[in-house]
């Protein structure tokens, strides 16, 4: 007679599918591994995709081990040959709902941190008109292309619309990606 018929759910079976999705997370960082090697454009994509299939499934697991533990149908406890496996699944089903805590905790209060972070550099940069460090700086710049003036290919104003100077053959333009009629000097 197997436990799962003798103790009223399947806590062996549950058990070690909770432990193959655990170290399922584990395998699939070593294929990591081969997508940095092979295309490591998309290693973001691949591990937020991986990462994601395996935390949903091992959330799913967590609430399907719930309702069968919770269930009157469990007597786990009064079944010596399955007692080993009730506690350790009682133990992965704690260590699961502080995961499944954590999760949720990161997932509601990150957003808030990010905002509260960007709202405080936009009101500084409200209060003083310039940035809180360089690299903020710098970072806007490198968004913007510079490029040498040229009258055949920016043939829609021969002025700069900031400074009212006319442009040279030399000059140093930024087009703004919005419009490629909108270029200035600095």
């Amino acid at each position: 007679m197997s436990n799962e018929k003798s103790c009223g759910i399947p806590v062996r079976e549950w058990c070690l599918v909770f432990f193959t999705l655990w170290l399922g997370k584990g395998c699939f960082n070593m294929f990591k591994i081969l997508v940095l090697n092979n295309s490591y454009e998309s290693r973001t994509c691949f591990s937020f995709t991986t990462y994601m299939i395996i935390s949903s499934l091992m959330v799913v697991w967590v609430i399907l081990g719930s309702v069968w533990f919770f269930s009157d149908q469990n007597d786990c406890d009064n079944d010596s040959t399955s007692a080993f496996f009730y506690y350790l699944m009682l133990v992965l089903l704690i260590i699961g709902y502080i995961i499944i805590l954590f999760w949720l905790l990161c997932l509601f209060i990150v957003p808030c941190i990010v905002m509260r972070a960007q709202n405080k550099q936009d009101r500084a940069f409200k209060e003083t008109g310039e940035f809180e460090t360089d690299k903020e700086k710098s970072w806007i710049l490198k968004k913007l292309s510079r490029t040498q003036y040229d009258p055949q290919l920016l043939r829609y104003e021969n002025r700069c619309i900031l400074c009212m100077e006319k442009y040279q053959e030399d000059s140093k333009v930024t087009v703004m990606a919005c419009d490629e009629y909108h270029y200035f000097h600095r």
